[in-house]
């Protein structure tokens, strides 16, 4: 797919999404190798690990030991980050192997998250691992939100082990929430996170984009019935987010749940609303509809 840089009005074609040095070259700036310690950023980890993960090996609950290191829990979800498999660059998409393998590296990083905190009952062990800050200060938190449709009880379970984690903004000023809504996280995540945090939806970041700005990164903003054909691939993918209840899953409903506190009046640093990413970036009629209530004098 092919989106238009906002500041060069240049067409760009990125690799992937899920980075945090590639989202941000979306809009036209490239963040270079930094958090704690500097170090290789993400990006640069993320291809070096992928273009040799036959000889990898994702790390899992199991790999952890007993771990008084609070950084466990972070290294098994960094482990699944980097370990993803890449899109094909011919179409941006997974190849049927490489998705079912995704599917099966997915489920493992939710299950050893299950697994650790099912280890760890103690309060002040899950709360110093889930306050661990890695790169770009991004917290395990923020990681599971990069990550493809993360599963409501994973997410839920790592706000109660620190509340206030919902709250940070990383390097960059990004929430788990932002993280969350440009990388297709299911409406039921994005609903637990805000509730968690309400004035999430409209914390800007470094370069003034709130998470409804975000949501028009993801892959299918621009798909009229997202809800048919995205739902169906996240049920299989992770069956405990398939509910009868799950709510939020078309891009009208969760840009209804961004909008609703004044987040379609913000504009970022370029003067642009998110009227003006959903225009620009393509959306569908009701998403439009739905920024325009919350917002009249966008257009």
């Amino acid at each position: 797919k092919e989106y238009l840089d906002l500041e060069t009005n240049q067409t760009i074609v990125p690799e992937r999404l899920v980075d945090a040095t590639i989202m941000a070259d979306l809009v036209g700036r490239t963040i270079g190798a930094g958090g704690r310690g500097g170090g290789r950023g993400v990006a640069s980890s993320m291809r070096s690990s992928n273009n040799n993960h036959s000889d990898s090996r994702q790390m899992r609950a199991s790999d952890i030991g007993g771990g008084s290191d609070v950084s466990a829990l972070y290294n098994l979800v960094e482990s699944a980050m980097f370990n993803m498999p890449q899109p094909d660059p011919t179409t941006n998409e997974l190849r049927p192997a490489e998705l079912g393998r995704m599917r099966e590296m997915l489920q493992q990083t939710w299950d050893g998250i299950r697994e650790w905190l099912a280890a760890h009952p103690n309060r002040s062990d899950r709360q110093n691992a889930a306050m661990h800050q890695g790169q770009f200060l991004t917290t395990t938190l923020h990681m599971v939100c990069k990550l493809s449709d993360p599963p409501v009880d994973v997410v839920q379970s790592l706000i109660e082990c620190s509340e206030e984690t919902v709250t940070w903004p990383d390097s960059n000023g990004w929430l788990p929430l932002h993280h969350a809504c440009a990388n297709g996280a299911s409406g039921k995540v994005l609903a637990v996170l805000v509730e968690a945090y309400p004035e999430g939806k409209i914390k800007q970041d470094k370069r003034y984009r709130t998470p409804l700005h975000f949501a028009f990164f993801r892959k299918d903003a621009q798909e009229d019935k997202m809800n048919l054909k995205m739902d169906a691939r996240k049920s299989m993918m992770n069956p405990l987010n398939d509910d009868e209840d799950d709510v939020g899953n078309s891009m009208p409903e969760i840009v209804a749940l961004l909008a609703d506190s004044g987040a379609a009046e913000l504009q970022d640093e370029g003067g642009m609303l998110p009227m003006h990413y959903a225009s620009a970036y393509g959306t569908t009629r009701e998403v439009l509809e739905v920024l325009l209530e919350a917002y009249p004098e966008s257009i």
